[in-house]
This record gives C-alpha cells, sequence and structure tokens, in this order.
C-alpha cells in the first residue's frame, strides 16, 4: 500500500500525468454486474468471456480460492479492459 501511494504521489504530483485510478468495486462490477463479487466469480466471469482457463496453463489447481498468479491476471485483464472503455 505505501509504494503504491508513493507512486501515485510521483506520477501525478511530481510528474504531472493524468492517471486513472479505479476502486475494486468498479472493476468488480464491471467483470461481474456485481460490486462484491469474489475472486472465484471474478475468475469465472473471465472464463466465460476469453474462453481461457488459467489454471489449465500454469497448472494450477483453483480449489476452493482463486490464487496468485492467477487472480491477478483475471483483475489486470478487467483493468485493462475497463480502460479502454473510457
Amino acid at each position: 500500500g505505501e509504494n503504491n501511494g508513493i507512486l501515485k504521489h510521483r506520477l501525478c504530483y511530481i510528474e504531472d500525468w493524468n492517471i486513472d485510478i479505479h476502486s475494486p468495486s468498479t472493476i468488480k462490477k464491471f467483470a461481474t454486474g456485481k460490486g462484491n463479487a469474489k475472486k472465484e466469480d471474478m475468475y469465472e466471469s473471465f472464463i466465460k468471456e476469453t474462453g481461457v482457463n488459467l489454471s489449465d496453463l500454469i497448472e494450477q489447481s483453483v480449489d476452493p480460492k482463486v490464487a496468485s498468479p492467477i487472480s491477478d491476471i483475471v483483475d489486470a485483464f478487467y483493468i485493462a479492459k475497463l480502460q479502454s472503455t473510457m
């Protein structure tokens, strides 16, 4: 969290960049239709949308929870997709 704050401070206030910051609930709602979606819901939406089962590609079991790096990839996918709609 602290590194994230330092990065935002540097980009926005020192370098004068315009960056969009999306809350986790905004990204979840964009991906699943629910702002309080769980990692499993996000992963399920990702598979439905892309047809890609990341757990097979990187040989990681996703039961019972979706863990890193799968959840990180799914989050990054939806952040990029949300950003491209703006």
